[in-house]
């Protein structure tokens, strides 16, 4: 009897051997937006089966994702760019902040094996806001709007640039300012995990060089037809850079504002005199249109 049992279990022996599987899904992982490869994260193991019998059948799912009731649902194959490869791609990093990929591997003989990784994405959202100062040669501002860019994971650190002129460039809001020249300032921004990124231009401190200064830039402006029935063209005479044109009544009130544009358009205008303020990189220059 027991020569009966050994000669079963060595038959069987070989099929113990053969007869288990092991999936690795891949390390849990941070995606930020800014990583060279951001749009090609890739998830599974290296390899992502192995001890079963060849081929293996991939299968990758998550729990399925619905916003709000009613809405439609979102699944693996919609965040994943083949949920049957051993290595799929990542294509939507906004579904989730946090995702589960579970994966379900079966070899050639029906063996099944599980694993499954998490990956955090970090994203940032920028806003469009930006901010308008003057000041006189020599004088500060103080800066007290916040920023452009949120998001990340976790606490965000600044840091302001460029730093000419900054007394902190580390906060995130209420520093002072004291520019020699007119500048533009942006924002840094890195989250807990590292993610970092990058806003567009928020301040734009103008630096009102008066006196000679202000009369020399005067003239390297040229406004054309003036007086105007409706349009009239701005040329710069020299490499002058402009944030910001406005256009102000007798009273100072301001009736149209923009970044720069060669040709504004004023023809709803009442007939009178208007300023034209132009804030560059040099200071302010005012000049008077009349519109007929």
């Amino acid at each position: 009897m027991k020569n009966v049992i050994l000669y079963i279990i060595v038959l069987l022996l070989p099929y113990s051997i053969v007869a288990q599987c092991n999936a690795e899904a891949g390390s849990d992982l941070v995606s930020c937006p800014n990583d060279i490869n951001a749009d090609s994260v890739q998830i599974g193991g290296n390899p992502t089966a192995d001890l079963g019998i060849q081929p293996y059948i991939y299968k990758w799912s998550i729990k399925p994702i619905q916003w709000f009731p009613g809405s439609f649902i979102i699944y693996a194959s919609d965040i994943l760019d083949d949920t049957t490869a051993s290595n799929p791609k990542i294509i939507d990093r906004f579904a989730e902040d946090t995702l589960t990929f579970y994966l379900s591997v079966e070899d050639s003989t029906g063996v099944l094996c599980t694993d499954s990784c998490t990956v955090i994405f970090s994203n940032f959202i920028h806003y469009l806001h930006l901010k308008y100062y003057t000041v006189n040669e020599g004088d500060s501002v103080y800066l007290n709007d916040g920023v452009n860019i949120d998001g990340g994971i976790g606490q965000l650190s600044y840091l302001w640039r460029p730093n000419h002129g900054l007394k902190d460039s580390t906060s995130q809001s209420g520093f002072w300012a004291k520019p020699d020249k007119s500048i533009k300032y942006y924002v840094s921004v890195t989250d807990s995990v590292g993610c970092k990124d990058e806003g567009e231009d928020f301040y734009y401190i103008t630096v009102n060089h008066i006196g000679i200064e202000e009369n020399r830039l005067d003239s390297h402006v040229n406004i054309y037809p003036n007086p105007t029935n409706g349009y009239f063209n701005i040329l710069l005479e020299s490499d002058l850079l402009v944030f910001r044109i406005a256009v102000q009544n007798a009273l100072g009130q301001e009736l149209y504002e923009s970044s720069f544009k060669e040709r504004i358009n004023i023809s709803n205008f009442s007939a009178g005199i208007y300023i034209l303020e132009l804030q560059t990189d040099k200071g302010i220059i005012r000049k008077k249109i009349k519109k007929e």
